[in-house]
């Protein structure tokens, strides 16, 4: 991306393994970045340019992709995801692109939004644990439901405020995964090109700290219990010469 001048910034799980392991995360196996709307229009004014080995994975290329973010595939590399392998789809090696918009609303609409984001989640799996046919689990149906159109009311709202990203903007978001995927600007910007993943040095965000709490993970520093250690891929082999 460096020869087009695509900017990006390594998260989520990427940038948890570069603090905390300086590279992957033992049991975490994929790479994630978070790019401006704008870098990401840019990569794919360049995609033609790019090795034949190379794809943009998204659904208007790839019907079958079941994700709402595009991957950048290698198709040196085979990886298997879940049952990515009755789907049909490329299943080359692959960076997980968030894109980032900005935000230009009062902040605690946002942060309101974001609550009911919360609340559905947790009702829905408290919800989960309940006997299958029992009383109160019919009853949080309905709550569940309820809150899920209040949910979805408020997102088409909000869906006019996303912006583009300057200097001015406040707040920026990932918008499919505003729980997890809010920050303010100066926790992104401006970028810094100091985090060691296995040798590499690779761009992150200028404030790590808040953005990996703001992603969810706490105190990240510490190792999760081993009942959380999600790996992504169950299968992965090299198919051609990487040189």
């Amino acid at each position: 991306m460096t020869e087009h001048q695509i900017e990006y910034v390594i998260a989520y799980g990427t940038l948890l393994g570069a603090v905390r392991h300086q590279g992957f995360i033992p049991w975490d196996d994929d790479l994630d970045v978070l790019m401006t709307r704008e870098n990401y229009e840019k990569l794919l004014s360049v995609e033609t340019q790019l090795p034949s080995y190379f794809c943009l994975q998204r659904k208007e290329n790839d019907p079958a992709y079941p994700l709402d973010f595009p991957k950048l595939r290698d198709n040196r590399v085979h990886t298997l995801e879940g049952n990515d392998n009755d789907l049909g789809i490329s299943n080359g090696g692959f960076i997980d692109i968030f894109i980032l918009d900005g935000f230009n609303a009062q902040e605690n609409i946002l942060r309101n939004h974001i609550d009911e984001i919360r609340q559905v989640r947790e009702l829905h799996d408290y919800r989960q644990t309940l006997p299958k046919y029992s009383f109160k689990r019919r009853l949080l149906k309905i709550k569940l439901s309820s809150l899920i159109n209040k949910k979805n009311k408020t997102e088409k709202i909000l869906q006019e405020q996303f912006i583009s990203i300057t200097d001015k903007t406040k707040i920026v978001v990932c918008k499919l995964f505003l729980s997890e995927g809010t920050w303010r600007f100066e926790d992104i910007f401006p970028v810094k090109r100091v985090y060691n993943f296995g040798g590499l040095i690779l761009p992150g965000p200028n404030n790590f700290d808040n953005v990996l709490k703001g992603c969810g993970y706490g105190n990240y520093m510490e190792y999760p219990p081993a009942d959380k250690r999600h790996t992504h891929l169950i299968e992965f082999s090299v198919l051609d010469s990487m040189d």
